[in-house]
């Protein structure tokens, strides 16, 4: 379907969206997915501050590693954010706080207002973090659970 729209040009050559963008569920599709690249692609913007003059040097080698240092930094970002969201929705369903399927699809792991990029870090390598492997998300968890029907099948 969408191969058909996107073959259908007008006069100039140009591809037509209307066909494809007029169909409300297609097009709320397309509206997620693109809200979703662009949030990553702030964060990624965000993300690589100052490295403009590497970028701009055209050497490949220094290309490439401006590119990988900057996906270390958006994956790192990302995995942090989702474990301080995890947790936070687990004390919040603990303190009794109903959060349901549409409140945690609201919520992204592209967040960077709480992280001082200029700031004073201090790093602890005594303290053993959190296995993050054993995180769950509870609400998540007991939604799907009840989609498919596993609750109490254990």
């Amino acid at each position: 379907m969408i191969f058909l729209g996107i073959r259908e040009t007008d006069d100039m050559g140009l591809c037509s969206g209307t066909y494809i963008y007029a169909q409300s569920e297609l097009r709320e599709t397309i509206d997620e997915t693109a809200n979703k690249v662009e949030a990553y692609n702030a964060l990624s913007d965000w993300a690589r501050f100052g490295a403009e003059t590497i970028t701009a040097s055209n050497d490949p080698d220094e290309m490439e590693k401006a590119i990988g240092y900057n996906l270390l930094i958006c994956n790192s970002v990302i995995v942090q954010n989702m474990v301080d969201l995890t947790d936070t929705i687990n004390k919040l369903q603990k303190s009794g706080v109903s959060i349901g399927k549409e409140d945690i699809a609201r919520l992204s792991p592209y967040l960077t207002s709480h992280i001082k990029r200029f700031g004073g870090y201090v790093l602890d390598l005594d303290t053993v973090p959190k296995d993050i492997s054993q995180l769950k998300c509870n609400a998540f968890l007991q939604e799907k659970e009840e989609e498919r029907g596993c609750i109490g099948q254990e």
